[in-house]
């Protein structure tokens, strides 16, 4: 098993493993130069202020401010081969240079080093917070640190490679794209195809559109994409499809965007649909409640909603944080109204969150009835006192 893992997966299960020992007081983890170290954060600070290490440290800005990245490379190499160098300051510089590298080209001997970096496990810890437990932590973490550079340099690449596929009107990123579908793991290509769409120029997104509602009809994940693309061409049956079909945090984050890029009445179309998936259902409540600052169809819509058992917690939370006089108004007179307890919950539940002086009013109007449960009454008269 182990041989069929990844480098990353390798490391990660060293550093896992490395921090649970840790953990016990047991603290035997080796990394591949090195037994680890417990030292203290003052013990760190002064190993990295030495000169030495100091001069190191703006080598390696320098090495990364030119796109040296090859000088950059072999400054990490040296820095892991040198035997007398303080573990502490060789465990930062190595995550210092990673940083750099991160924001390069790789090249050849920056794959190399940053490979073999990804294997290291942690080699100096220092004690966590006594409020959090007192168990050694990894100070620094070169091993994790190098797979953050592997991915940036991945998302990168295919960053690129899909922008050029956009521009040439192809739509093999959309392929690309659902063919990774269902990694384990944020997949660093997928997301550069996403930065891709999200950087073309819109001309060239249209050609894509109908590729991907065909691979959305499909039932294949190209949510994100059908999010960006919808979103930049203001495309209200992508956003739908979406809403309808994507994964729950991604028709979150189209439900979020809905308001701003349609035109009320299509938002509030697209959001009523919304209102009817529970994973999504709340938010998508509270969306409406922006659009129903202007008052008319989507205030409309939450006084309706307020009645429903399910949707009527969100409803009043909308119409609550509307803080408008004439919503506490209405709300008053429907509490007078209510003839059964959860309504007249639901209804003060609004009034409450609104807090102002017109909902304060209307809720001692509905104290003064003393209709409702007992409980009910003691809930608005502690509002009332605060």
């Amino acid at each position: 098993m182990v041989a069929m893992m990844t480098q990353m997966q390798q490391h990660r299960m060293r550093v896992l493993i490395g921090t649970i020992m840790a953990m016990l007081g047991l603290c035997p983890v080796l990394s591949s130069t090195a037994a680890a170290q417990v030292t203290s954060l003052a013990a760190a600070r002064h190993a990295i202020a030495e000169p030495r290490i100091a001069a190191l440290e703006t080598e390696l800005s320098a090495a990364a401010q030119s796109g040296a990245t090859d000088a950059l490379a072999r400054l990490l190499q040296n820095i892991l081969a040198d035997p007398q160098m303080e573990p502490t300051a060789r465990e930062w510089l190595l995550d210092r240079g990673l940083h750099e590298l991160a924001q390069l080209s790789p090249t050849p001997a920056a794959r190399a080093v940053v490979e073999q970096l990804a294997l290291r496990a942690p080699s100096v810890f220092v004690r966590a917070d006594p409020d959090h437990g007192s168990f050694a932590v990894p100070l620094y973490d070169a091993g994790a640190t190098a797979g953050f550079v592997i991915d940036s340099w991945q998302r990168a690449e295919a960053r690129d490679e899909a922008g050029a596929a956009l521009l040439a009107g192809q739509t093999s990123p959309v392929e690309r794209f659902a063919l990774r579908a269902g990694t384990a793991e944020p997949d660093p290509v997928r997301a550069g195809i996403v930065d891709a769409f999200a950087a073309a120029p819109v001309a060239g997104l249209a050609s894509q559109r109908e590729t991907i509602i065909a691979a959305i009809d499909q039932g294949r994940r190209v949510d994100e994409l059908a999010l960006v693309t919808g979103r930049r061409l203001g495309d209200r049956e992508l956003l739908d499809h979406v809403i309808g079909n994507g994964v729950a945090p991604v028709a979150l984050a189209a439900v979020r965007e809905v308001a701003r890029v349609l035109d009320s009445v299509a938002a509030l179309e697209s959001l009523s649909v919304a209102g009817r998936r529970p994973e999504i259902a709340s938010t998508a409540l509270l969306e409406i409640g922006t659009l129903a600052r202007q008052g008319g169809p989507a205030r409309d819509f939450l006084y309706r909603a307020i009645d429903d058992p399910l949707s009527g917690p969100s409803a009043a939370a909308a119409l609550g944080a509307l803080h408008d006089p004439a919503v506490a108004l209405e709300l008053g007179r429907r509490l007078r109204l209510a003839r059964t307890e959860q309504s007249r919950r639901l209804l003060v539940l609004a009034l409450g969150l609104d807090g102002s002086q017109s909902a304060r009013l209307e809720l001692q109007r509905f104290a003064e009835t003393r209709t409702g449960s007992p409980q009910l009454q003691n809930v608005v008269r502690e509002w009332l006192e605060h």
